[in-house]
């Protein structure tokens, strides 16, 4: 086998075969195109050339001048794979689909049990390389690439096999780099004046490389964070921006196949996490890679539904369902940074969303005009609650560490934070839910601004019941600053213009809520003094 020394000593060399084979290839062109040789000579010249090529190779490597061998062989072959394109794409022969796939399958299995057989490494890569040039060089006409797509497909499974059978990662890059090239140079060439044909050979190569590197990571075993993880990354990179350039070209919402590929690379992770338990990088860069497809997606569709402000509902709604399954996803796989990466964006999200949910509108449902609590705006609301309190209660425990802190602070101080974000965003949804039906149905019998100083008082009332749940003391300073507020807004806002009776019903509905509470705070002072150890 070579060496690093060898490669050294040999590279002027190696250059100079590249040359030569580019030099041969524009040659046999240029002779082609000028008809200086009938066809069928074309075809038996390429033959006789490329066998004889790799005879004097393999001779050389039989004894033991492996590089150079290699090297020559791997020229012999591209020469061979040359031919075919040539009696395919570009001769007057124009061999059959059935005729090509024949063809380069056997030269395929021949290539694979040689560098297999004989650990022949450079000469995989040298064929690989001249055989996806190949195309490149020799022009093809539109109604062809079916053909040459099949052609470069065939290359690609089979530096992926042989590949995963000797572990040589770098065929897999080779592979792939230039199978780039060439899609992008079909493209340009080409201008597809539909979209299908276009998308439908990217979304293969992409399927070709997902496939093979998870079958490669299940049989190997391998830790799949290394250059496969690199391979991988660049094969879903090149896929979204070529599924995003060929959709807009083609006037198209991109976001259907990307959220398609989104749960693509979520199972991916899934799978990738019960394959190599021991690593999870992996795992974790498809998942990320996946949400966060998935999140640009719903903006995309959110673009298309700007009326009553439904594209902040469709935003806000996907990236909850993105941060929840994140965070679930990392305490299933024992990740505090993932669940708490996850947190850090559920704030991020709660910024956005009380910046632009006044913007939301109600929209009827079942014939009515608006129904509190159920409508869009409405079960976010309800939805982003849900999440703080389950932050605050499970979470804390979740991810506190032994000294029970949460990014060095006391998991208290958590809990208390995300508990008092939960009973702001509860403080929104009514304050929300009573302007939509005030300002829906028109009432004139009480004013909304007595009805919002009536629930911020119930919403006092569950601040103590929530503290007295807790046993913290701090939800009862804040629901006393929320009951002294609206008390001042009773007394100098809502009541200056109103009628006596109207203000005797007003007060006595306060009074009945007041009350109330203070018998909850009663209740709560008496269980801690009995709490309290006798000195």
């Amino acid at each position: 086998m070579f060496t690093l020394e060898e490669l050294k000593k040999n590279w002027i060399f190696i250059l100079g075969i590249v040359f030569l084979f580019f030099a041969t290839i524009y040659g046999l062109s240029v002779a082609f195109e000028e008809n200086l040789i009938p066809e069928e000579a074309k075809i038996g010249f390429g033959l006789f050339l490329s066998l004889t090529i790799c005879f004097i190779g393999f001779k050389l490597f039989s004894n033991q001048i492996e590089l150079i061998g290699e090297i020559i062989s791997g020229f012999g072959v591209s020469i061979l794979f040359a031919t075919f394109a040539y009696a395919s794409f570009v001769s007057h022969i124009q061999w059959s689909s059935y005729t090509l796939f024949v063809s380069l399958a056997a030269v395929s299995a021949t290539l694979i049990y040689f560098s297999y057989r004989f650990g022949m490494r450079i000469l995989m890569n040298i064929c690989l390389t001249g055989g996806l040039i190949t195309p490149l060089i020799i022009n093809a006409v539109p109604s062809q690439t079916v053909l040459l797509f099949v052609y470069v497909f065939i290359l690609n499974i089979t530096s992926l096999y042989l590949s995963f059978l000797k572990k040589w990662p770098e065929t897999r890059a080779v592979s792939l780099f230039i199978t780039i090239l060439i899609f992008l140079t079909y493209y340009i060439k080409f201008s597809p004046v539909s979209w299908p044909e276009p998308f439908f050979y990217v979304s293969i190569l992409f399927l070709i490389y997902l496939i093979g590197l998870l079958v490669s990571a299940k049989l190997e075993k391998e830790k799949f964070d290394g250059i496969s993880l690199y391979i991988s990354v660049l094969n879903i990179l090149n896929y979204v921006i070529w599924t995003i350039y060929i959709f807009n070209a083609f006037t198209l919402v991109y976001s259907i196949p990307l959220i398609i590929l989104s749960f693509i690379l979520i199972g991916t992770a899934a799978l990738l996490h019960f394959f190599l338990k021991e690593s999870n990088l992996s795992a974790i860069v498809y998942l990320v890679v996946g949400y966060l497809l998935l999140g640009i997606s719903f903006g995309n569709i959110a673009d298309s539904y700007q009326d009553k402000g439904m594209n902040y509902v469709i935003v806000t709604t996907g990236w909850l369902f993105i941060i929840s399954s994140v965070y679930l996803f990392g305490k299933r796989i024992k990740q505090q940074q993932l669940m708490l990466g996850s947190i850090y964006l559920f704030v991020v999200l709660l910024v956005y969303w009380y910046a632009n949910a006044w913007s939301v509108e109600w929209i009827e449902i079942f014939g009515f005009k608006y129904i509190p609590f159920l409508n869009p705006g409405a079960l976010v609301w309800i939805l982003i609650a849900s999440v703080s309190f389950y932050i605050a209660k499970v979470g804390t425990g979740e991810l506190a560490d032994e000294k029970h802190e949460i990014l060095t602070l006391p998991g208290v101080i958590w809990e208390l934070s995300f508990s008092i974000i939960g009973h702001l965003v509860v403080g929104g949804l009514l304050t929300v839910q009573i302007q939509n039906l005030w300002l829906a149905y028109e009432f004139t019998s009480i004013q909304p601004d007595m009805v919002l100083s009536i629930s911020w008082t119930i919403y006092s009332l569950m601040l103590f019941l929530w503290g007295a749940y807790t046993k913290n003391t701090a939800f009862r300073a804040f629901g006393s600053i929320v009951l002294i507020l609206v008390s001042l807004k009773v007394f100098f806002f809502d009541l200056a213009d109103q009628s006596k009776a109207y203000k005797a019903v007003f007060f006595l509905i306060l009074a009945v809520l007041v009350i109330s509470i203070a018998y909850v705070n009663q209740r709560w002072t008496s269980q801690e003094t009995k709490e309290k150890p006798k000195i």
